[in-house]
C-alpha cells in the first residue's frame, strides 16, 4: 500500500502545449512584419508620386515649348506676309462659282499671304453659300483702297479692288485719248501699258465664263470680255 502511494506521488503532470501564434515571439514578428510592409507602401508612394512630378513637369516643358514654337511660327509668318499690292491681288488665281472655284486661289493661301482680313461675311449667290473676305490695307494708292475676295467652298472665283488711286500716272487719259480706243480691238493690256493701273476692277468666273472686269481710269470706264478686250463706254 505504501509502495502505490509513493508511485502516485511522482507523476509528472505536463502544461498543455500552446499554438505558435499565441507566442510572444511570434506577435514581436508579425508586428515587425507589419511594421516593414507599411514603410514599404511609404516608400513605393512616394516613389510613384516623385515619378508622376517628374512626368507632370515633363509634359508640362513640352506642351511650353510646342506653344512657344507655334507662336514663334506664328508671329514668323505674320511678319513676312506679302504686302497687299496691285500686283499680288492681280496674282490671285480664279476658280468657277458652279465647280466650287476648285482652281481658285484657297483662303488658307490669303491668309498666309496678305494675313487676316479686316472684314468677313456670308452671302448666297446663284443658291451657293458663298464668303466675302475684304482687306483694306491695299498699298501703292493714295486713297484709302479695298479689295473683296468672293469664295465658295474657301476658294476664290471673284476679285473686286474699288477706291484705287495710283501715286504715280505715266500719262493721264484724256478725253482725244478715250475716243482712239476701239470697241473689240483695244485691248486691256495694251490700255494697262499706256496709261497705268486702272483705279478699279471686278474680275469673276461663273458658269464656265470668265466675266468682263469692269475697269475705271480717271473716271472713263471700260468694261472687258474674255478674249481681252473692250467694250468702251463712259
Amino acid at each position: 500500500m505504501a509502495d502505490h502511494t509513493k508511485h502516485t506521488n511522482h507523476i509528472t503532470h505536463h502544461r498543455p502545449h500552446r499554438p505558435f501564434y499565441k507566442h510572444r515571439w511570434f506577435r514581436r514578428l508579425l508586428a515587425i512584419i507589419i511594421v516593414i510592409i507599411i514603410l514599404v507602401i511609404i516608400g513605393l508612394g512616394a516613389i510613384w508620386k516623385k515619378n508622376a512630378l517628374a512626368e507632370q513637369l515633363h509634359n508640362s516643358k513640352v506642351r511650353f515649348e510646342q506653344t512657344t514654337t507655334n507662336t514663334s511660327t506664328t508671329n514668323k509668318q505674320s511678319a513676312q506676309t506679302t504686302p497687299l499690292t496691285y500686283t499680288a491681288i492681280g496674282k490671285i488665281k480664279l476658280g468657277d462659282l458652279t465647280k466650287n472655284a476648285v482652281n481658285g486661289t484657297s483662303y488658307q493661301t490669303l491668309t498666309q499671304q496678305f494675313g487676316q482680313p479686316n472684314k468677313t461675311k456670308s452671302a448666297t449667290v446663284q443658291g451657293v453659300k458663298t464668303k466675302e473676305v475684304t482687306w483694306t490695307n491695299v498699298t501703292g494708292s493714295t486713297s484709302k483702297a479695298k479689295v473683296k475676295f468672293n469664295l465658295v467652298k474657301n476658294h476664290v472665283y471673284s476679285k473686286d479692288l474699288t477706291n484705287y488711286q495710283a501715286k504715280s500716272r505715266a500719262k493721264s487719259i484724256t478725253v482725244a485719248d478715250y475716243d482712239t480706243l476701239t470697241a473689240q480691238a483695244t485691248t486691256y493690256k495694251d490700255t494697262i501699258a499706256t496709261y497705268g493701273k486702272p483705279d478699279s476692277y471686278l474680275e469673276q468666273r461663273i458658269s464656265g465664263s470668265h466675266l468682263g472686269s469692269t475697269i475705271s481710269v480717271v473716271g472713263n470706264r471700260f468694261s472687258s470680255i474674255t478674249d481681252d478686250r473692250f467694250f468702251i463706254y463712259g
